[in-house]
């Protein structure tokens, strides 16, 4: 399984299920199933990646996962800006 996430401020972003899933729960959102985060909901979400990001390294995380949450929040904060949505599928092939 794995993640696209689309925002008409940036390009697309794939994250493989277990970045997925971790992020999906970061920001409350159910694993597993496609979704949209709006302009208004981009805030909080932006905060709780960044408190995740500053914090230090935790064994569970592994430099592709720091890698990718970095993306992510960055197509989060481009979208926030720019007042459009998130979106997301998920695809099991």
């Amino acid at each position: 399984m794995s993640y696209i996430f689309k925002s008409r401020a940036s390009g697309n972003l794939l994250l493989g299920a277990l970045e997925g899933d971790r992020l999906m729960r970061m920001v409350g959102q159910v694993p597993g199933r496609p979704g949209l985060l709006n302009h208004e909901e981009l805030p909080a979400a932006i905060r709780v990646m960044e408190q995740s990001v500053a914090r230090p390294p935790r064994p569970e995380l592994d430099a592709t996962d720091a890698d990718s949450l970095q993306s992510i929040l960055e197509l989060f904060v481009t979208a926030r800006n720019e007042t459009v949505e998130v979106l997301w599928g998920v695809s099991t092939c």
